[in-house]
């Protein structure tokens, strides 16, 4: 055991403020909410406000701690964003802590911490997840307390994971089955790797027998992020993907060695890293390997920790990549990673000013959007489709027209009482779009519909 002393604490205090004020930089970046997920747990506080409850009932730490931070602010877009700083910078301070737990220097902990913090995939997560990022903090205390043999505390980390993010719960699940049986098989090294990737091909016997369609042929998760957000990706942000990729393959070979140093927490460690890079999971931005991927990519660096780097190394390091800190301040760009709201503003208003749309008890429009008119206008706005028998004329669709198909929906359009709200967003009753739209579009233009911009799936 290696106790944390008030020290280092006081250091970790120091840390997150510092982190407070990287996340006010990176984050505070327009007036709107962050990516695309926030105005979904916006409109369930303001629920809670306006009504008692929320709006869909959900077990979360997050709800607790927005509300009460709306208490404070009374704004619910800058409440979700403090939410956001404060887990940041509480990411960043449990990540020296867990460092130091592992017997390191506090000038090698501030190192690897840096890496981690200054790593651009650690902010463009922040900018999309905030509920997972809360749970990240809680997953770290969980590794400390395993490391010290603190039972009772790591249990209590568990609850939190339970109620924050369960694939997090998971993962500290894994990383304490590895941590504990490591200490029985580490003189037998293909055994140890035998058990690293049983979890692995387990997983993957569950999908292929219980789950269609979540297996795919074999890919690299790591080259397929690279490749699907090519866009979006600084150079910089690149290097540190491939360079975490590298760590761990490095990692893995010196486990393999005869006489093996690496210790029972980066074995661990790997072993949780080895099952979020399943290479035989489909990818898609709504996938199991595009979410264990996101984890993957700010947690990697971690296993910084393992190499043995003399102090002039980790000071050079820690300037290097302190420096690197303003570099990833310009990760987050609410024009690339988020939705377009200032269209979205522009929608509510003539959805506002639309006398049809006054008598719409409910709307049905595509994820994003359907959370930020619910927000300003206070209507009932699903992201999904509903059941036939539930069409009613007070049930309304904001239609999304495909450039592709633009023409043949005009013509479709004359035959139906319409409103036209932007270019490419048409107002109509949802009993038109699926009796009219839907049953006389050709192969075609239904193929190109059936995208999440219409949704149809029912919940």
């Amino acid at each position: 055991m290696f106790p944390l002393t008030v020290l280092n604490k006081a250091l970790a205090f120091v840390l997150f403020i510092l982190g407070l004020g990287y996340a006010y930089l990176g984050l505070m970046k327009s007036s709107y909410g962050l990516g695309w997920d926030s105005y979904f747990y916006i409109n369930q506080v303001q629920s809670w406000y306006d009504s008692g409850h929320l709006h869909a009932p959900r077990l979360n730490v997050i709800y607790p701690l927005l509300i009460g931070i709306q208490f404070f602010l009374q704004d619910y877009v800058l409440s979700y964003k403090v939410l956001t700083f404060i887990a940041l910078a509480s990411f960043v301070s449990t990540t020296y802590l867990l460092v130091r737990a592992q017997k390191k220097t506090p000038i090698f902990a501030l190192c690897v911490t840096l890496v981690v913090w200054s790593n651009p995939q650690l902010m463009y997560f922040s900018s999309q997840f905030t509920k997972n990022l809360i749970a990240f903090s809680f997953f770290n205390l969980l590794l400390i307390a395993l490391q010290q043999d603190q039972k009772v505390k790591a249990v209590i980390a568990c609850l939190f994971l339970l109620f924050s993010h369960k694939l997090m719960l998971g993962c500290g699940l894994l990383y304490a089955v590895h941590y504990y049986s490591g200490r029985f098989i580490e003189k037998y090294n293909y055994l140890r790797l035998l058990f690293l990737v049983a979890p692995t091909i387990l997983f993957t016997a569950l999908c292929f027998f219980l789950k269609e369609g979540m297996l795919a042929e074999w890919h690299v998760p790591t080259y397929s992020f690279l490749t699907s957000h090519a866009q979006v990706l600084s150079t910089h942000w690149k290097v540190v993907i491939i360079a975490s990729l590298l760590l761990v393959l490095w990692t893995l070979g010196k486990l393999l060695r005869k006489k093996s140093d690496a210790s029972r927490h980066s074995y661990a460690l790997l072993g949780v890293f080895l099952f979020l890079n399943n290479p035989l999971l489909v990818w898609d931005s709504l996938s199991y390997a595009y979410r264990f991927q996101m984890v993957f990519l700010v947690f990697a660096p971690l296993l910084l920790a393992e190499l043995n780097l003399s102090r002039t190394i980790q000071i050079m390091l820690i300037g290097v990549f302190g420096i690197s800190l303003w570099s990833s301040v310009s990760t987050y760009s609410p024009q690339k990673h988020d939705p377009p709201y200032l269209k979205y503003t522009f929608i509510s208003l003539k959805l506002a000013q639309d006398t049809s749309f006054q008598h719409t008890k409910l709307m049905i429009c595509h994820k994003a959007l359907a959370e930020f008119l619910s927000f300003r206008l206070k209507k009932d706005v699903l992201p999904w489709g509903i059941a036939e028998k539930e069409w009613q004329n007070s049930t309304a669709r904001l239609m999304y027209i495909p450039p592709e198909g633009k023409e043949e929906c005009k013509a479709l359009l004359k035959e139906i009482r319409h409103s036209v709200i932007v270019n490419g967003y048409v107002l109509l009753d949802e009993y038109d779009f699926q009796q009219l739209i839907m049953k006389k579009s050709s192969p075609r233009l239904k193929n190109l519909f059936t995208t999440w911009r219409n949704p149809m799936s029912i919940r």
